[in-house]
């Protein structure tokens, strides 16, 4: 058995308020709040100037047999007093729940429908250290907004938002997940950005957040003049104005009649070619595609050619989508619904 002891810890302490940050909720219809669902961006502000952090704690003493039993408590929400330098006008307006029109008017009322947001921000420790806080369910309770006149020094005229955080999970237990960069499990790799890009809701989120991202497979539209080595067929034979832009595949395929060089019998129709630098050069199979939805009769991945790192699809339908693979990196899908297929 060791011996008892003394260890003196020296924890890190505050030194200042860093970035905030939000991202609206965005619900189905008809429901006010889902945890699943936020929008793609989430909003990074670095205004702020002080931030109060006040719990609702209520502790209610369970009495038995003339003395406490057990002492029951509960947080039924948060309240966060944020003073800020500078607030958006189109966020501020939506947190207030405020109607905008196309012109530009935006008309207060007295009835808002306030949205639900997360709200994050970051507290810088001594040491290097930082501290990371996500609130997933919040609303704007309340704004001040007071202005005074032009002094011959400049003086700050700062806004100050409450607001207020409510427990977020199915349970109704869990109103804010954080994480400490100098506590000892603090997951290795997570950053400040990382933690930051969308709202940390589960574990799993969390993992995520910290596990290092894989590269992405790169795939472009070949030029006009390159041939497909099917014949005397070159890409501007197939398609004009194709272009990619993130999985997004858009511009025309061209109807071509009897291409036996692509196939001996289901030869007509729309063809879609794409080129991946990373395939050419390399072993047969270091990038595989498969189309997918209605009509396709191909069931499996194919290997992108690596003498030239070219492939072509048919495409039947503007459903159809084209799974991307390659050993060690995010698996990509190209998404067709854009593409106009002409007919014959």
């Amino acid at each position: 058995m060791p011996e008892p002891s003394i260890k003196t810890k020296k924890p890190p302490y505050k030194e200042s308020i860093g970035a905030q940050y939000y991202n609206f909720n965005k619900p189905d219809e008809g429901n006010d709040f889902d945890v699943t669902k936020y929008e793609e961006t989430t909003i990074k502000e670095e205004t702020v100037k002080s931030v109060t952090i006040t719990e609702s704690a209520e502790s209610t003493p369970i009495m038995a047999s003339g003395k406490v039993y057990d002492t029951k408590s509960q947080i039924p929400y948060i309240d966060i007093e944020v003073e800020k330098l500078a607030t958006d006008a189109d966020d501020l307006a939506r947190m207030r729940g405020d109607l905008v029109d196309e012109g530009g008017l935006i008309q207060t009322t007295t009835t808002p429908t306030k949205p639900f947001f997360a709200y994050g921000k970051t507290v810088e420790l001594s040491g290097g250290h930082y501290r990371y806080d996500w609130y997933p369910k919040c609303q704007l309770i309340e704004n001040t907004d007071e202005t005074k006149t032009r002094e011959e020094s400049f003086e700050e005229q700062n806004d100050t938002l409450t607001i207020r955080a409510y427990a977020f999970d199915e349970k109704g237990k869990i109103i804010k997940n954080s994480v400490d960069t100098s506590a000892s499990n603090f997951p290795k790799g997570l950053t400040e950005e990382k933690f930051f890009t969308k709202p940390i809701i589960t574990t799993e989120d969390l993992l995520k957040a910290s596990t290092p991202s894989k590269a992405t497979i790169q795939v472009t539209v070949p030029s006009g003049e390159t041939s497909l080595n099917l014949g005397e067929k070159t890409v501007q034979d197939l398609c004009e104005n194709l272009s990619i832009e993130g999985d997004n595949v858009t511009g025309s395929l061209k109807h071509i009649n009897n291409w036996t060089e692509f196939s001996k019998t289901d030869n007509s129709g729309n063809f879609l070619p794409l080129y991946f630098e990373e395939a050419k050069g390399q072993a047969k199979g270091t990038v595989k595609c498969e189309i997918k939805g209605t009509g396709v009769k191909l069931k499996k991945p194919v290997a992108v050619d690596e003498k030239d790192g070219l492939i072509v699809f048919q495409v039947h339908n503007k459903d159809n989508t084209i799974e991307v693979t390659s050993e060690g990196k995010e698996t990509r899908t190209l998404v067709l619904k854009d593409l106009e297929l002409k007919q014959a």
